[in-house]
């Protein structure tokens, strides 16, 4: 007689008395699912890594332009504030005693160049001087992270950014 019910077991027959059943992937099913987890992790690899080059132009440009603005609130306090970028980060300084603990400092981001230069003639400023009133001259704003490049005209009487304006970085011949 059979037992019946939810946790009745089957029956054993005679035919498959010695067998176990297998209750394993074998190896070719293993390396298929291998296979595919690494596609689609080199397939988002592939999508995210141009999105990290522009975050890094975006966080510079912001850093740079933040820094203008919090050294033109500083200017307008009465004192003269030179601008200045190297490749760590972006400085204000008061013009009185450039050589003093900075105003303002705002880190870059790691393997990005910034650049300030004159808007008409496009030579390099090196500082960018903000008078007492908080004005400056019109710069152009460049930012370089690796094969990805930017520019933004600042206007220096108000410190307002035209841009950015993706640029081609030089390829072949």
């Amino acid at each position: 007689m059979r037992a019946r019910g939810r946790n009745a077991k089957p029956a054993k027959d005679a035919m498959n008395a010695g067998c176990v059943p297998a209750c394993a992937f074998t190896l070719i099913e293993s390396l298929a699912v291998v296979a595919l987890l690494a596609l689609a992790v080199s397939t988002l690899a592939v999508g995210v890594a141009p999105s990290v080059g522009a975050a890094r132009l975006r966080d510079a440009r912001s850093a740079v332009l933040d820094a203008d603005a919090r050294a033109r609130v500083l200017a307008r306090q009465g004192r003269v504030v030179l601008l200045s970028a190297d490749e760590h980060a972006v400085w204000a300084h008061d013009a009185a005693d450039p050589r003093e603990t900075p105003l303002v400092r705002r880190p870059l981001p790691e393997g990005v160049a910034v650049a300030i230069r004159g808007a008409a003639v496009g030579e390099p400023l090196g500082t960018l001087r903000i008078d007492a009133d908080g004005r400056s001259g019109d710069y152009l704003l460049t930012v370089l992270a690796g094969d990805r490049a930017s520019e933004t005209v600042v206007a220096g009487l108000t410190g307002y950014a035209f841009g950015p304006r993706p640029v081609e970085i030089g390829g072949g011949p």
